[in-house]
C-alpha cells in the first residue's frame, strides 16, 4: 500500500499559499462531495488521499487511473486548508493557460475580486447559467485558491479562466472584434432594467467598496441599476448576490467567436 512522506505532506499543505500552486503546477481539492462528483466527470485527479473507507470510491480513483491513499486523519489535519478537514483530499494538475483559449459570448469580467468566497459564488453563478467563461484581472483571488474551489462546489471545472494583467485593455480589444457586444456594467446611476436579446454580452463586475475602474467604465455600453427598496439601510449589495441578479435578468444569449 502507498503511503505519503512528511515531506509530501509539507508540500501539499503549502499549495493553500498561490506562489507554491504556482511553483509546482498543481492544486488541492477538499471535500468527499465535490472531489466524488468531479470523479463522476472524469476530472483529471493525479491522487486522492482519504482517512475514509470508501470501496465505490476506490474503484473510481482506479477506472480514472487515480492513485488512492490512504492517510490518518492527523496526515489529513496537516495538509488541509480546513479548519475541520472533510475526510478526503484530492490533487490535480494546473490546466494551461486559458488564454490561449478562445474566448466565447456570455462570460463575466471581474476586476478586484479579492475575496475567495465571493469568488467562488460567481463561478457556481456563472455555471448555472451556462457562462463558460470568465476574464479576471490579476488583483482577483485565483481560480485554485482552496477557498474559492471550495465555494464554487466543483463548478469550477466547467468554468474557463481567462487571467489578464490589464482588464480594459482586453476588453476594449473585445469591443473591436465584436461591434454588437454589449459590455455590461452595475452603477448607481444605471437604469433599473436590463435589456433581454440574443446578442453577445460581458458582465462586468468590481470590487464591493471600490467598484469598476474607471478604465473598465469607460468601455461600458450600458449600465445597470438593481433596484433597491427606499427604505433600505443597505449602501450596497455583495457582489455575489448583484452578479446572480444580474444573470438571472439576462436571457441565454448565443455564444459567438
Amino acid at each position: 500500500m502507498q503511503t505519503i512522506t512528511r515531506k509530501e505532506i509539507q508540500r501539499i499543505a503549502s499549495l493553500s499559499q498561490r506562489r507554491e500552486r504556482e511553483s509546482q503546477g498543481r492544486f488541492k481539492v477538499e471535500g468527499i462531495k465535490i472531489i466524488g462528483d468531479l470523479l463522476l466527470r472524469d476530472f483529471p485527479f493525479a491522487y486522492v488521499y482519504s482517512c475514509l473507507e470508501d470501496n465505490t470510491m476506490e474503484e473510481k480513483c482506479l477506472r480514472n487511473g487515480t492513485k488512492w491513499i490512504k492517510i490518518s486523519e492527523k496526515e489529513l489535519a496537516a495538509m488541509s486548508s480546513l479548519q475541520t478537514p472533510q475526510g478526503m483530499l484530492a490533487i490535480a494538475p494546473i490546466a494551461g493557460s486559458a488564454k490561449e483559449k478562445k474566448i466565447e459570448f456570455p462570460a463575466i469580467a471581474l476586476e478586484g475580486i479579492q475575496d475567495p468566497g465571493n469568488m467562488g459564488t460567481i463561478i457556481r453563478i456563472a455555471d448555472w447559467f451556462g457562462i463558460k467563461h470568465i476574464l479576471a484581472d490579476k488583483s482577483c483571488a485565483d481560480l485554485y485558491n482552496p477557498k474559492v474551489l471550495q465555494a464554487s462546489m466543483g463548478s469550477f471545472c466547467n468554468i474557463s479562466w481567462h487571467s489578464f494583467d490589464h482588464l480594459a485593455g482586453s476588453i476594449a480589444q473585445f469591443k473591436s472584434q465584436y461591434p454588437s457586444l454589449r459590455v455590461l456594467a452595475t452603477s448607481l446611476s444605471g437604469k433599473p432594467i436590463l435589456r433581454k436579446s440574443q446578442e453577445p454580452f460581458l458582465l462586468c463586475m468590481g470590487n464591493e467598496s471600490k467598484g469598476l475602474s474607471k478604465e473598465v467604465l469607460e468601455l461600458a455600453t450600458e449600465f445597470y441599476l438593481i433596484p433597491g427598496d427606499k427604505s433600505r439601510f443597505a449602501e450596497s449589495l455583495n457582489v455575489g448576490i448583484a452578479c446572480g441578479i444580474a444573470c438571472a435578468s439576462l436571457s441565454a444569449s448565443e455564444t459567438v467567436g
